[in-house]
């Protein structure tokens, strides 16, 4: 019997050690612990014998577009100051009253100008005119000049210069190809071109600072056919010189001409 005490008594003591292992201190039984989270880059395949879970969904950062690279206009150099070469070829005369061609005209109107000119916008504007009155039957035009206007050798441009200029311009004698058109407007040019008159009734220098022109009907058009060569003052003086006074002109434009090598160079 004292065997079966024994195995009774052991049998207790392994009974109280697993009740012990299964309780917390405070004598509650113990939970599962709880399971640390942890981010997932990059699923993988699920486990062989786990519990099947959802597969996380990937954390994709958006990639910001990239900022297009705009390549800098370059930049341009200023020009040297002073000179400007050009190619170009002769031109067939200087004498405002006699050229036709591009080529004459624009080195005409680098070294002569007129009443007015055209601005960019192809408007005619003052240039050796500070400003003109039209009558209201849009006939007469009052021109009154700047007193500043000078030719090149420093003599005052007056109201007469453009009244010799333009009668010069319509004489039969000087041979102008471009009078009939540009001038032809103002009442008397076209009876001196015929041979007529010796003069343009229709131009009056009033005084040095005032020109009066009448035309023979309103025209719209009439200023910007004052900006044509035709319609530009010479000196008088200058030209007296002889026929090829248009080689060593006397003008009023912004140039002058300084050295012309037939051929080789003309410079301004």
């Amino acid at each position: 019997m004292k065997w079966l005490k024994r195995v009774l008594i052991v049998f207790a003591v392994l009974l109280a050690i697993s009740l012990v292992a299964g309780c917390t201190p405070s004598g509650k039984p113990q939970s599962s612990p709880t399971p640390t989270a942890v981010s997932v880059q990059t699923p993988g395949p699920a486990t062989q014998g786990a519990p099947s879970e959802p597969a996380a969904t990937p954390q994709f950062t958006p990639v910001p577009s990239p900022t297009p690279t705009r390549t800098p206009a370059p930049t341009a150099t200023a020009p040297p100051q002073g000179t400007l070469n050009l190619y170009g070829a002769d031109p067939l005369t200087l004498d405002p009253a006699l050229s036709g061609d591009s080529t004459s005209h624009d080195y005409i109107v680098q070294i002569f100008s007129g009443l007015v000119r055209l601005d960019n916008s192809l408007q005619p504007v003052a240039d050796i005119a500070r400003s003109w009155d039209i009558s209201a039957d849009g006939k007469t035009y009052t021109f009154h000049l700047r007193t500043d206007a000078r030719f090149h050798d420093g003599r005052t441009v007056k109201a007469d210069d453009f009244k010799y200029s333009w009668e010069r311009a319509a004489n039969p004698a000087t041979g102008s190809t471009t009078a009939s058109t540009y001038l032809g407007d103002i009442t008397g040019v076209k009876e001196m071109l015929a041979g007529t008159a010796t003069g343009i009734s229709g131009v009056k220098a009033n005084d040095d600072n005032t020109l009066q022109v009448t035309i023979n009907s309103p025209k719209s058009y009439f200023l910007s056919k004052m900006t044509y060569t035709t319609a530009f003052v010479v000196d008088r003086n200058n030209v007296r010189t002889g026929s090829t006074w248009w080689t060593r002109p006397n003008g009023t434009g912004p140039f002058k001409l300084r050295q012309w090598n037939k051929q080789q160079e003309l410079i301004l």
